[in-house]
């Protein structure tokens, strides 16, 4: 049994390199929102951005309280 050859050292390099790349820019939109004034990424829970002081509209829309069924 032989080890991988240099091409599939190469080819698992370059998919890994993809998948770090990937993770570092789309994770932190999930855990961050933008500001629509200057970009700046802020907590999900902040009120107004750490930069600019421009408050973020309330988002009730997506905390629904549960309804116990009947």
């Amino acid at each position: 049994m032989t080890g991988l050859s240099n091409s599939a050292v190469i080819y698992l390099t370059v998919m890994l390199s993809m998948i770090v790349a990937l993770t570092v820019m789309l994770v932190p939109a999930l855990f961050l929102k933008r500001c629509a004034r200057c970009g700046k990424r802020n907590m999900l829970d902040a009120t107004e951005c750490k930069q600019c002081k421009k408050p973020f509209p309330a988002d009730d829309g997506h905390k629904k309280s549960r309804q116990p069924r009947s």
